[in-house]
């Protein structure tokens, strides 16, 4: 599907466990994927839209809306980016 152009956009984010049942949302540097395996793989197969956050876990003092959660996901997405770039 990515090489084929028919992917507009990735929910980029982590969860504690592989199965639905079990698993919590974890900030994206934790949890059950390898996040920088991840997105070598939309790298490497010529994925060239964008990614967003997708649900994060609150931090202290945050707004309802979690904007320091969003801050930090959206960070560590432009640093996965950069780091299988420039690899």
């Amino acid at each position: 599907m990515v090489q084929k152009k028919k992917v507009l956009y990735v929910h980029f984010r982590n969860v504690s466990a592989p199965n639905p049942e079990d698993f919590h949302e974890e900030f994206i540097n934790t949890g059950h994927v390898d996040m920088y395996r991840a997105m070598k793989t939309y790298y490497d197969n010529g994925y060239d839209s964008f990614f967003i956050d997708d649900h994060v876990p609150h931090t202290h003092l945050d707004t309802d809306w979690g904007h320091r959660g969003r801050a930090f996901a959206n960070g560590y997405i432009q640093a996965m980016i950069e780091a299988v770039t420039k690899q």
